[in-house]
């Protein structure tokens, strides 16, 4: 008897209810009030702060679009920074090392022209940096 009565009850309550009874908001309804922002945030964007910053700055480097040879690319910190010292040592020319998520690459040369990378990476290849590839980045 208890087990008829409770089914007729959950039939009652799901089948008595209004169609929208669970929609009683209504989205295009809801005034949200403006944001207010830190002040902080406002002294960011201040030319002060700007002229502070730029005035800080001692060297200016010029880029543009080149080549450099990857020599190492790994996902630990300490091997890319250990490979890095090691290369840097050994090779005459400019070494980078740069963080893609989720990998540090260690790069070589700044060339202008594609040939000028080619040239190096067969370089770089005759030193013993056996995998080598081209990479097109931006050059200083």
């Amino acid at each position: 008897m208890r087990k008829v009565v409770l089914s007729l009850f959950m039939v009652g309550i799901v089948f008595g209810q209004s169609p929208d009874s669970l929609f009683w908001f209504h989205p295009d309804s809801a005034k949200e009030p403006s944001l207010k922002w830190p002040l902080v945030i406002n002294q960011v964007f201040s030319p002060e702060y700007w002229g502070l910053v730029d005035s800080t700055k001692t060297v200016s480097r010029e880029s543009e679009d080149g080549f450099r040879v990857q020599i190492f690319e790994t996902q630990s910190a300490n091997e890319a920074q250990s490979f890095f010292r090691e290369s840097s040592t050994a090779l005459n020319d400019s070494v980078y090392l740069t963080f893609d998520a989720p990998f540090y690459k260690i790069r070589v040369g700044n060339c202008i022209a594609r040939y000028d990378a080619i040239v190096l990476q067969k370089e770089l290849k005759n030193t013993g940096y056996k995998t080598t590839w081209i990479v097109r980045t931006r050059i200083e």
